[in-house]
């Protein structure tokens, strides 16, 4: 009898977490709709996704993932009330069925953003800080559908919704995702046959020193050489390029193609962008030494562009690839200045050379007062403490 318990506990929750599984939870949805729905005839299911989580292993390793598996179910459960049922739903993706006391919506959708709040929280996992952050679909029955499947379904497909449209929120499930769910399975195909097929092209903006307009570099810039991605905005595709995980893949092709076009350059440096996955993936240090040995562009000519964000995020990790990044000659510049949480402390500790001002600050220079005294000040602290400034366009 005991054995059968086991057999039974091993089939029906996941080994790592000890939570019940995707299967438990379908059969606990089944069995509420059997006799034990909502007084007021609905069900809620939510899907928590974690954002990036495949970044995360690659970077700090499984087992690091695996620890932060079981730290996120943690603070997911101490938000919890009794009757609430909360399962690791599949790989990096955790599912809370609200017990019949959790009727009201608004409360429902507060609950969603203190999940949200706590997972971004720092983790300490061994010696190093680890975060995340997670994506939310919510769904109701009946309103999203009859059975368990349909519940799953819609949760889902909100939570890919809320991916699309930046992550680190919630979505209710609205019929029109489906179709959006579609676009972005395109999305997906055409951005793979766009590298497959090197359809990427690179435009560079000019970067000019204004005290005397000369060109000293210019910020390369992805395009795409196929008609059905052209007409799409651009933080659409690199959303679903960040999601389906060829971010990497593209921005090491940029960066290839951003150095060999630099070396034509009779002078001046040229300013690459990376992404969040791509910095905290590993390898990115030997894939600038080999993008630079590949094209022959002296390290003191490339400048990698990483958001405040990024680096805020993974401060203790940032410290030690852009002292490496830095040993190499290779500047780094500080992008989107201003959005974050500007701070001395972080510009002494991280080997940055310059801060680009966001151009939320700028587009309404000279006029915005406000916007003045924002310019003004950051660019007071830069030369405090040695930076070059830069106003992104």
């Amino acid at each position: 009898m005991r054995r059968a318990r086991h057999v039974r506990f091993l089939a029906e929750h996941d080994q790592l977490t000890r939570l019940p599984n995707g299967r438990l939870l379908r059969e606990r949805i089944s069995r509420a709709l059997r006799g034990d729905r909502q007084s007021d005839g609905t069900l809620t299911l939510m899907v928590v996704d974690l954002d990036h989580f495949k970044a995360i292993n690659e970077s700090f390793g499984h087992e690091t993932g695996d620890h932060l598996l079981v730290a996120v179910s943690g603070r997911l459960g101490e938000l919890l009330r009794d009757g609430d049922f909360l399962a690791r739903f599949e790989g990096d993706a955790f599912a809370i069925l609200l017990s019949a006391r959790h009727t009201d919506r608004k409360w429902v959708l507060s609950l969603a953003d203190r999940f949200i709040s706590s997972l971004c929280r720092p983790y300490i996992i061994g010696n190093q800080e680890v975060r995340i952050r997670a994506s939310i679909g919510i769904a109701f029955l009946p309103d999203h559908g009859q059975g368990a499947e349909d519940l799953v379904h819609a949760a889902e497909i909100a939570t890919l919704a809320a991916k699309s449209d930046g992550r680190s929120r919630w979505k209710v499930y609205e019929p029109g995702f489906n179709s959006e769910l579609l676009n972005r399975q395109k999305i997906e195909l055409l951005l793979r046959r766009a590298l497959e097929e090197d359809r990427l092209q690179i435009v560079y903006q000019p970067q000019v020193r204004l005290a005397d307009r000369t060109l000293i570099g210019g910020e390369a810039l992805v395009r795409w050489d196929l008609e059905e991605l052209q007409a799409l905005p651009f933080e659409q595709l690199i959303a679903v390029a960040e999601d389906c995980g060829l971010i990497v893949d593209i921005g090491k092709r940029v960066l290839e193609r951003a150095c060999s076009d630099a070396l034509a350059w009779p002078r001046g440096v040229v300013g690459v962008n990376v992404s969040p996955a791509q910095f905290i993936h590993e390898g990115l240090v030997e894939t600038v030494e080999a993008a630079l040995a590949a094209s022959g562009l002296p390290a003191d000519r490339l400048e990698l562009e990483i958001t405040e964000g990024v680096l805020m995020r993974h401060e203790e990790a940032a410290i030690a690839d852009l002292q490496r990044l830095r040993a190499l000659g290779i500047r780094i510049a500080v992008d989107d200045f201003g959005t974050g949480y500007s701070s001395l402390a972080y510009l002494k500790r991280l080997p940055v050379q310059k801060v680009k001002v966001d151009r939320s600050f700028i587009r309404d220079l000279p006029d915005g007062a406000d916007d003045r005294k924002i310019v003004k000040a950051i660019i007071h602290l830069a030369e405090a403490l040695g930076l070059d400034t830069i106003a992104e366009g």
